[in-house]
């Protein structure tokens, strides 16, 4: 110390003993003594604080000693050859130091070892606190923080916090602890406090006709009032948007940030404008609350921290149609029809006009809708207004079979989309009309039962309102057999035996003369009973077979659409030698039937002739193949499986049975051509004097056929020169009339769907006695350039060739700048310009 202390400490002196012990005071008059020295550090305190001034000093002298020590191998020699160091430029503001280097444990600047460890430090709780916008201190929130001097003792009380945050207003702070112990050395810590403002939470229930999302837009639907008061569904009245939890009714809900409710504070705006009477109004609705009341503290712009939500009100119908039945609802009380499909005529069967029960007797259903009209919804529908929108109905009750039916109408909407729960119709389609019979064969029969013939009973037919033609090979007949056993009072007793065995046992009697009775009898599909009863003789007969003679042609052929009358035949048969044949007419049965190239009947029922439809094509009419022509007109060669031929077929029965039958070929054939008629013209059906150079139009023709519904025309326009003709085109003298005079024609032509042509002609002589017509202009106008001066007849049809559609020009101009030819200075060439009455008039 006494050779380099002073070299080493510099001009720096050393630390007070204040500095190293702050609690140490001198005595008045300035002198220390060992004894004052140790009395007055006495009031350190004893114990541990005594044995850590020891150890500082022992620490102190010990470094002082080591210093001496290295300083002893310098030499001014060796510091004055010491390497330089630059010194750096001061920066223009001190550079921060971190709040750990200003003291605590964690500090890299080491205690000074005359003065001790600063104060440590460290925050209660998070780095981080978020607290809510408030009026209250922030000492209310704080957790301060723990701190301690070098000698441990807690100085957190005596801790300042610098920078306290404003809870008044949202944001980051920074904020710093700062602490200072007895000896004034400090340390500092710090956090960050958020603070934040956080809106009120404010929520809407729909109520019970939903939401959704439009646009970006919150969208409520709310019912629109009814129309209807018939509807069963009442409306919700007027719009309301509550402040309490409502099922039917929209509701809102508003929350403080800690769950307190701040329903009540909320406001709604617009909610009286809702028209809930106006379907597919939309109003915007503002609901909006502030915290205030419980937070006690506005933003810094004044306005309090609020949630506002915008709500878009739309009136709706979601309500559905309501279907219902004015009869038929119940399966066990079904809607009753008749059904229909032939009309019995005797021994006719004819076709019913088509009855189509969804056509023409369905009532439909009787819509309710809450908003729209019946008739509203079957228009916006496409249904044809009035008819109960039949249009929807699925299923189809069946006019031509007997049963119960179901006819379901669905998918009917209203315009708001709103679909009505199906509903279905029960229908009973019923028969209470019984089949008519008709025998097949003469009534009585008489059986010669010694004919070598086997008797076969021909039975029966009947014709059914709904079945149609009910035939004896169908076995739905059945056949009781009565005996004759009192002429006199026609009394009969049933036998149980069958005509056939009768006859049978007949053949083996001598002499005979018996009548039976058959019953037939037929039940139709919906239970209805016919019957019907046949006298059978038998005896004993010598006769032959009748005889059937066709009068007539085979085939037979006949024009479509002109009345059809049978040519028939006449039966009869032979007696014996010496007597006249007997006439058997009122025995001849005459069906239609449609046979196969097989002479099969196909199919096996009668088929009616129709006089209004071809069946044959072919010669001697058409080309030099048969061909059949079914009903839609389509044609079979006689190879096809389709082919046919329609005959009818004469069968005659003689009293005794014995039967004899011919058939006679009906082709209905079209062998008319269409009828084209000419139009008249001007001057009739032809023009034997036409101006030509006029705009022509072909009068045109009219044609008609005696079997087509729409047969084709087509016209050619030509030119005759001689024996030459060439086609022209009508729009040309449409357009510019004829350019040739001389004899001209159009001509007609017309195929049907029969092959059956026709063609006429018009006449046309084209003539021509109208001059040539010129306007006239002024010699001056070309040699001076004087302004033109026409002189315009109109004999052609008085209509002037100069008019406001072709005007004469204003001035001539000259190609290239030179004069027409025939101009000749002052004068006219006479062998280009022809002079006119003067010099003054040429064209």
């Amino acid at each position: 110390t006494s050779t380099y202390g002073p070299a080493l400490t510099g001009n720096s002196l050393p630390p007070t003993i204040d500095q190293i012990f702050p609690g140490f005071q001198e005595d008045g008059d300035g002198e220390s003594s060992s004894v004052s020295s140790l009395s007055s550090l006495s009031t350190l305190g004893d114990g541990d604080n005594w044995e850590l001034v020891h150890e500082l000093a022992t620490d102190i002298f010990f470094s002082i000693e080591e210093a001496e020590t290295a300083s002893s191998k310098f030499s001014f020699e060796n510091i004055s050859n010491a390497v330089t160091v630059d010194v750096p430029e001061p920066a223009l503001s001190p550079p921060s130091v971190p709040a750990i280097l200003a003291g605590g444990p964690n500090s890299s600047k080491p205690p000074e070892p005359f003065v001790g460890g600063h104060p440590t430090a460290s925050i209660v709780g998070d780095d981080l606190i978020v607290i809510e916008m408030t009026p209250q201190p922030f000492s209310d929130f704080d957790p301060w923080i723990e701190a301690k001097d070098f000698l441990s003792n807690d100085i957190a009380s005596s801790a300042k916090l610098l920078n306290p945050p404003n809870l008044l207003v949202p944001g980051n702070y920074d904020i710093i602890y700062e602490v200072t112990d007895l000896r004034g050395l400090s340390t500092s810590v710090a956090r960050t406090v958020e603070v934040i403002a956080t809106p009120p939470a404010l929520s809407v229930t729909p109520g019970k006709y939903g939401s959704t999302i439009s646009n970006g837009n919150n969208v409520l639907f709310y019912q629109v009032m009814r129309k209807n008061l018939s509807y069963p569904v009442a409306d919700e009245g007027p719009f309301q948007i509550l402040s309490q939890p409502s099922s039917d009714f929209p509701n809102y809900l508003a929350q403080y940030y800690d769950g307190s409710d701040l329903t009540d504070h909320v406001k709604v705006i617009n909610a009286e404008k809702v028209d809930y009477s106006l379907l597919n109004q939309e109003t915007t609705l503002n609901l909006s609350v502030g915290d205030f009341a419980l937070r006690q503290a506005n933003l810094p712009s004044g306005e309090p921290v609020s949630t506002s939500i915008n709500l878009v009100v739309k009136v709706v119908d979601s309500l559905p149609p309501i279907l219902s039945v004015s009869d038929g609802f119940e399966q066990d009380s079904p809607m009753r029809v008749e059904g229909v499909k032939y009309n019995v005529s005797g021994i006719s069967l004819v076709p019913a006009n088509g009855v189509d029960f969804a056509r023409d007797l369905d009532p439909g259903v009787i819509i309710l809708d809450n908003y729209y009209s019946q008739s509203e919804i079957e228009q916006h529908l496409g249904f044809e207004v009035g008819k109960g929108a039949k249009e929807s109905a699925f299923g189809q009750a069946n006019m031509e079979v007997a049963g119960l039916y179901e006819i379901t109408y669905q998918n009917i909407t209203d315009p708001s989309g709103n679909q009505a729960e199906p509903i279905s119709r029960w229908v009973e389609v019923y028969d209470e009309i019984a089949p008519v019979l008709t025998l097949y064969g003469a009534n009585p029969i008489y059986v010669d039962v010694n004919s070598s013939n086997v008797f076969k009973d021909p039975g029966a037919f009947g014709l059914d309102n709904l079945e149609g033609l009910i035939d004896w090979e169908s076995g739905r007949f059945s056949v009781s057999v009565e005996k004759l056993v009192d002429g006199d009072n026609m009394v009969y007793a049933s036998t149980s035996s069958t005509i056939e065995e009768i006859i049978a046992e007949a053949k083996k009697q001598d002499s005979l003369d018996v009548t039976f009775r058959l019953t037939y009898e037929l039940t139709d599909l919906s239970g209805n009973v016919s019957s019907i009863q046949r006298q059978i003789v038998l005896l004993n007969s010598p006769f032959k077979l009748p005889i059937i003679v066709m009068h007539g042609e085979d085939p037979h052929w006949h024009e479509v659409n002109t009345e059809f009358v049978d040519p028939g035949v006449t039966a009869y048969k032979e007696i014996g030698e010496g007597l006249e044949p007997r006439n058997l007419n009122e025995y001849v049965t005459t069906n239609a039937y449609l046979v196969n190239s097989s002479g099969l009947k196909s199919p096996d029922l009668p088929s009616p002739i129709d006089p209004t439809v071809v069946n044959y094509y072919g010669p001697p009419y058409q080309g030099d193949t048969s061909y059949y022509v079914d009903e839609q007109g389509v044609r079979h060669a006689q190879g096809d499986s389709d082919w046919r031929k329609h005959l009818i077929r004469y069968v005659v029965t003689d009293p005794l049975g014995n039967v004899s039958t011919v058939d006679r070929e009906v082709r209905i054939v079209d062998s008319t051509p269409p009828a084209i008629v000419m139009n008249e013209g001007s001057q009739g059906v032809d023009f034997p004097n036409l101006q030509g150079g006029f705009g022509f139009e072909d009068p045109g023709a009219v044609v008609s056929d005696n079997y087509d519904q729409q047969v084709e025309v087509e016209a050619k326009l030509f030119r005759l020169t001689g024996a030459e003709e060439e086609e022209m085109d009508f729009s040309t003298v449409e357009q510019l009339g004829f350019t040739t005079v001389g004899a001209h024609k159009i001509t007609y032509e017309s195929k049907d769907q029969n092959d059956n042509q026709a063609k006429v002609e018009r006449q046309i002589e084209v003539i021509d006695t109208i001059a040539p017509q010129v306007a006239l202009i002024t010699h001056d106008a070309l040699l001076q350039g004087n302004a033109l001066q026409s002189v315009n007849p109109v004999e052609l049809e008085n209509m002037p060739i100069v008019d406001s559609e072709h005007p004469v020009p204003s001035s001539l101009q000259y190609r290239n700048g030179a004069q027409p030819a025939g101009i000749l200075g002052s004068s006219f060439d006479s062998n280009v310009t022809l002079v006119l009455t003067s010099q003054s008039d040429f064209y």
